[in-house]
């Protein structure tokens, strides 16, 4: 994968007011980052653990206004410990306090991946703390790599081999094969594969992953011969490994 084909970091924002949730995400795209929206925010807590597992954020944006829902603290716990135990990383947070926040009561969650924001803010102090914790965190996910059989996907430079040999991916199916690697038994669906990909809310046909999958397919397959990697789950989606296949299958 090219330079200019890299992916940009994903960042999940975690804003309960929804003119202020719109003004982040707008401010966060404005700087070419991918956003991932929850796909329910009436269930906030339930919706960014999912979110944490199934896109593995760069950059997660929590604003204290979910203190009306949860408490902020055993959240924030939460969201580091999903991170740790499902991609074994440390997940840098951009903590938003409101005017009547107190900034010490929140230094508590320092563990030198924080940044704390507050209201009200400029767009330059919010992509500026994106970008400090993306500097910061670079040698904790150096070393991240996906490997399925004698497929890898290396995170710290953009590059997938079928064993020694470098396979070239276009962004969006080097996106789909991510969310495959990070969980091979899961079938995902077509839906899930859109919110990962485009981002949640978007309007893409359900073809159009398809016609991805099917051209991801062809790319890392050694020969026309070979089994398909990527397994079609009829009325399901797809995954990597069926239930009940063989690690050597």
């Amino acid at each position: 994968m090219s330079a200019s084909e890299k992916l940009p970091p994903q960042i999940l924002v975690i804003e309960l007011d929804e003119i202020q949730r719109i003004a982040i995400c707008n401010i966060i795209e404005r700087s070419l980052f991918n956003v991932i929206r929850l796909s329910n925010i009436n269930d906030i807590e339930t919706s960014s653990i999912n979110a944490v597992l199934i896109f593995a954020p760069n950059v997660i944006i929590v604003s204290t206004s979910i203190k009306e829902v949860v408490p902020i603290d055993t959240f924030i716990q939460k969201l580091r410990t999903t991170a740790q135990k499902s991609h074994r990383i440390e997940i840098p947070i951009i903590i938003i306090l409101n005017q009547n926040d107190n900034v010490e009561n929140y230094q508590k969650f320092d563990n030198g991946l924080i940044e704390i924001v507050q209201y009200p803010y400029t767009d330059s102090e919010i992509i500026l703390a994106v970008k400090s914790l993306l500097r910061r965190s670079r040698p904790i996910l150096k070393n991240r790599l996906l490997r399925y059989k004698d497929l890898t996907m290396d995170l710290s430079n953009y590059k997938v081999y079928r064993g020694n040999k470098p396979i070239r991916l276009g962004p969006t199916e080097f996106k789909i094969l991510q969310l495959l690697l990070e969980s091979p038994k899961v079938i995902l669906s077509r839906e899930k594969i859109i919110d990962y990909v485009w981002g949640h809310g978007h309007k893409i046909e359900l073809r159009t992953v398809d016609v991805h999958v099917n051209r991801l397919r062809n790319v890392i397959k050694n020969s026309k011969f070979e089994p398909a990697l990527i397994k079609t789950v009829r009325a399901s989606g797809y995954c990597l490994k069926l239930p009940g296949e063989s690690d050597y299958a």
